[in-house]
């Protein structure tokens, strides 16, 4: 889930399985009307789950899941003008592979390694650089001046979801808070850098959390009946897109009240 410069349109990855229906696709989704355009299929032996858009703003990364658990992935390029699609690389036992473009804008980071790695990408060589190891992330934000990545990692046998802090440059890795339920793949960090807004889920529902990157505080700021999963700060820091795990919807949830509003429900299976 990104937000495409100038704020008025989103790229969504979706996907569906079943029915007879197998349909992968980088989608469009208009803010204000809801509508939303196919810009380019996926093939869906992969699945795509995460996608930035490159500087410029006219193509964007795409990664995918390998077929089964431990095979490897794809990163794509695809040309959000004329909708061509490009296989990059591998992407290495990627089993919910999410990336970012760091703000070089030279290089990509993104979770690979069975869920355990960071792994830098340069955008132009395609040489994979892994930076550092974690535990089991499912999703991943870069502050502004590249110096840390965060990520969030489910519920393990052995712990409650967590938000870490990983040093870019030096791979160290620092668990910033224990978020109480799993956190189910979708963060942001806000303008300033001191804040992350995540996505959980628990028995209670789901929710997003803000999370303070300085203190480790973590306060419900809206709550939903259904699992929430990718989320995106939208340009005015006060509201967010989430993607939601019911085979078709993208909200837009205000961030200080905490009220949701449906922009589209015609999404096949959006991350």
């Amino acid at each position: 889930l990104a937000i495409e410069p100038g704020g008025a349109t989103a790229l969504v990855a979706t996907g569906i399985f079943g029915v007879g229906t197998f349909s992968c696709d980088i989608v469009r989704v208009d803010l204000v009307s809801g509508a939303s355009t196919v810009i380019a299929p996926i093939s869906c032996v992969n699945r795509p789950t995460g996608v930035a858009i490159e500087p410029g703003g006219t193509t964007a990364l795409v990664t995918t899941t390998g077929q089964f658990v431990g095979d490897s992935g794809q990163i794509f390029r695809v040309n959000l003008v004329s909708g061509t699609v490009t296989q990059l690389t591998l992407c290495p036992s990627c089993s919910w592979p999410q990336i970012a473009i760091e703000p070089s804008g030279e290089t990509a980071l993104f979770i690979g390694d069975m869920n355990e790695s960071l792994i830098r990408l340069d955008r132009s060589t395609l040489k994979q650089t892994v930076l550092a190891r974690s535990d089991s992330p499912t999703g991943m934000d870069v502050v502004s001046d590249s110096t840390n990545a965060f990520t969030v990692s489910p519920v393990t046998f052995f712990s409650g979801g967590k938000l870490s802090k990983i040093n870019i440059a030096g791979g160290q890795v620092e668990r910033i808070a224990f978020v109480g339920e799993s956190a189910s793949g979708g963060i942001a960090l806000d303008k300033t850098g001191t804040n992350a807004y995540i996505t959980s889920s628990g028995f209670g529902g789901a929710h997003i959390q803000k999370v303070d990157l300085t203190t480790g505080r973590t306060n419900v700021v809206a709550s939903w009946p259904l699992q929430l999963l990718g989320l995106a700060l939208e340009g005015n820091g006060t509201t967010a897109l989430v993607a939601v795990n019911d085979v078709k919807s993208l909200l837009r949830v205000n961030l200080i009240s905490g009220a949701a509003s449906l922009i589209s429900d015609k999404l096949r299976n959006p991350t």
